[in-house]
């Protein structure tokens, strides 16, 4: 293994770490503007606003999941703080901890933070730093892995008031210290698969545009999202845009031709390889493939390197009348298909995909949502957006890393009894 040198650090030593102040005052100045608002009583009008790093190291490459946090003075003061990664506005925070968790992805670049305090009075100080990509030279002892999780009750409402203390996580079994957590509404990339073949003919392909509409609306300026209308090649590809016109969006589109689901669950992984944020697949189709040349083993694969949720909307029968009634297991539902069949495809070969299509949703930590009726689309889509906005972001360095390339299991629990636990169940050791 390539080595760092002295530039290793223990592990458990996590991002919490405090930093020399000559490293810390790198790329600070200060800049006086007109006041937009009155001091209070008895403050001092020319006290500047002071920024000092807190994390990450500033020797750090910054890969996957990174907690950004910074410490401000005058502390009583109040403070408006954005945070940007590549001329890219983050997120802005209001009060202490100033702290933003971005997922900035695994490519081996520059990566460079502005940190941008404003005080009430109109000053500005601005804080800004280049971090160097890992060199020939360089090692990476500590790998943050990151895990969104999902938290419900029995009857499937969300819990939203748990905190670090609450969970456990287990790596292969042993425990492992929490270094990151947080809560609520986090950045996304999301790809959105649409199945575009004869089985969406009538009125499902317009139920299928207003639910796709539904979840643009719902974006944050933050987010990223495409659409992707597939059959067995890509009939139409779009990007999202939470601010502008989506009316356009499987506008005109008739359903025709077969369907090639792993394929397509394929590209769109790849799509979101250099995406940051939680990266999310949304499968809208009756899970019908007779036309992949992939496997689903072989999407498998790529979906647990490229660490994405993937939730599917199981569209359920028009032709035969056989619609999912309320309170049917998915299982059962799945398990009445009439599986396709093609040149290179038999019965058996088909459910055995499906199988394995069933296996990516839930290692992955995303979930089926049987859709009942075409006029249940646009609320799956809506409650999907809802679960997005409430996850728990919870982060470990794993303590027994070997990077041997071993696939590691991982559980996570609460504390409390009768709730469900939904997350990805691992990752590559590498």
């Amino acid at each position: 293994m390539i080595s760092r040198g002295p530039r290793r650090r223990p592990i458990g030593q996590g991002l919490g770490g405090l930093f020399p102040a000559g490293a810390a005052l790198l790329g600070l100045f200060l800049l006086t503007l007109p006041a937009w608002g009155q001091p209070p009583p008895g403050a001092d009008a020319e006290a500047p606003v002071h920024i000092e790093w807190k994390s990450p190291n500033l020797r750090d490459a910054l890969f996957g999941q990174v907690a950004l946090e910074v410490a401000l003075s005058p502390t009583g003061d109040r403070l408006a703080v954005s945070f940007l990664l590549d001329g890219r506005r983050l997120g802005e925070v209001h009060a202490p901890p100033y702290r933003i968790v971005v997922d900035v992805g695994e490519e081996n670049r520059d990566r460079t933070v502005k940190v941008v305090a404003r005080n009430r009075r109109g000053q500005v100080a601005a804080l800004e730093h280049t971090f160097e990509a890992l060199r020939i030279d360089d090692g990476l002892d500590l790998h943050l892995q990151p895990l969104y999780v999902s938290v419900t009750e029995r009857n499937g409402l969300r819990v939203l008031d748990l905190d670090m203390s609450d969970f456990t996580v287990s790596d292969n079994g042993v425990p492992q210290d929490l270094v990151t957590f947080e809560s609520g509404d986090l950045p996304l990339a999301a790809a959105v698969l649409v199945d575009g073949s004869l089985s969406m003919r009538g009125e499902r392909l317009e139920n299928a545009r207003r639910g796709v509409h539904a979840f643009a609306r719902g974006l944050n300026p933050l987010d990223e999202a495409t659409v992707m209308v597939f059959t067995d090649v890509v009939a139409r590809l779009e990007v999202l845009d939470p601010e502008g016109d989506v009316s356009d969006v499987l506008q005109d589109l008739g359903a025709a031709g077969g369907t090639a689901i792993n394929d397509h669950l394929y590209l769109a992984m790849q799509h979101l390889e250099s995406r940051l944020g939680r990266r999310v697949v949304i499968l809208l189709s009756d899970g019908r493939d007779n036309h992949s040349l992939l496997h689903s083993r072989e999407v498998l694969e790529v979906a647990r390197e490229s660490q994405a949720m993937i939730y599917w909307l199981l569209l359920g029968e028009t032709t035969s009348g056989g619609l999912l009634q309320r309170g049917e297991r998915v299982q059962e539902r799945i398990g009445k298909y009439e599986h396709p069949t093609s040149a290179w495809r038999t019965r058996r070969k088909a459910v055995a995909e499906l199988d394995g299509l069933k296996r990516l949703v839930k290692e992955s930590g995303g979930r089926i949502l049987p859709i009942p009726s075409d006029r249940h689309i646009q609320p799956a889509f809506e409650d999907i957006l809802a679960e997005l906005r409430e996850q728990y972001a919870l982060g470990f360095y794993p303590s027994q890393r070997r990077g041997d390339g071993a696939w590691r299991q991982v559980t996570v629990s609460v504390n409390r009894r009768d709730l469900k636990v939904r997350h990805r169940q691992g990752y590559y050791d590498r």
